[in-house]
């Protein structure tokens, strides 16, 4: 979890993701602009949004390698969580 009072700048994370896997995705922002990008292991947009319009989704993970989470802030404040959730049995 990311839990931002203030950010201006940009942050990486990668996960390592399995096919079948999901993304449980809160991410909201508060004040200022924040955009969050999941990027696939071929370095395709994944996801893309600005935390403004719909704040709690899920994703489905296409195919397994390391995803890419980069977030740009300017004079933000709000909250990214991000929960892996196995859908495998």
């Amino acid at each position: 979890m990311l839990d931002i009072k203030k950010m201006n700048g940009t942050d990486l994370h990668t996960l390592e993701l399995q096919k079948g896997q999901s993304l449980y995705v809160h991410f909201e922002t508060q004040k200022g602009s924040m955009y969050m990008e999941i990027k696939a292991p071929n370095e395709t947009s994944f996801y893309s949004g600005n935390g403004k319009d719909i704040i709690d989704f899920t994703l489905d993970v296409p195919e397994s390698g390391v995803y890419t989470i980069v977030v740009e802030a300017r004079h933000s404040k709000g909250r990214i969580e991000i929960q892996k959730n196995s859908n495998n049995s």
